[in-house]
């Protein structure tokens, strides 16, 4: 109806929320049936899965954002991030050298991504003057688990709570 047609869709989620939110908005893109909504629809994921091929995280740019906080662990979980962490773990145990063959099994995260340091964000929200920690990246950028100590709690809801305190620049909205 004309009346909602000012309305945007909005659909957001956190984790495992963000990775079903981001596979409902490919299904409505996609979808002919849901061509009323396709323009005004737009999904919001924070530390999102890994769920799209190459091809589709970057068809889809337009509708969906990913947020990913420092070294969050989930937006690289796939079979082949898994694979090339197991092959260099048993390379360093057994001293034998990793193997050539790639995995084939690639996934990314969905759409444009934002990428945030966690450990810069806080200064920033302490100190104004500090760079503004944010950064646009490509879903590529986002292939191999990346070992350290803030590698779970990066994940946590109320590390990405940070965001509300940043003052985002419009190319990032």
């Amino acid at each position: 109806s004309p009346e909602l047609s000012r309305y945007r869709v909005v659909v957001c989620g956190h984790s495992l929320g963000a990775g079903c939110a981001s596979l409902l908005g490919c299904l409505w893109i996609s979808d002919p049936e849901m061509v009323v909504i396709r323009n005004r629809l737009q999904v919001f994921g924070y530390g999102t899965p890994a769920v799209l091929s190459r091809n589709l995280s970057k068809a889809v740019r337009s509708h969906i954002t990913t947020v990913v906080m420092g070294d969050d662990l989930v937006p690289r979980l796939s079979l082949s991030s898994f694979q090339r962490l197991r092959d260099y773990a048993l390379s360093s145990l057994s001293g034998a050298p990793v193997s050539a063959e790639a995995p084939q099994h690639h996934l990314y995260p969905p759409g444009r991504v934002i990428w945030v340091d966690d450990v810069v964000a806080h200064e920033h929200v302490e100190d104004t003057e500090a760079p503004l920690p944010i950064a646009m990246l490509d879903a590529t950028s986002f292939t191999d688990i990346k070992p350290g100590p803030r590698l779970v709690s990066a994940h946590l809801p109320q590390h990405y709570a940070i965001l509300g305190d940043l003052p985002l620049p419009p190319e990032f909205m």
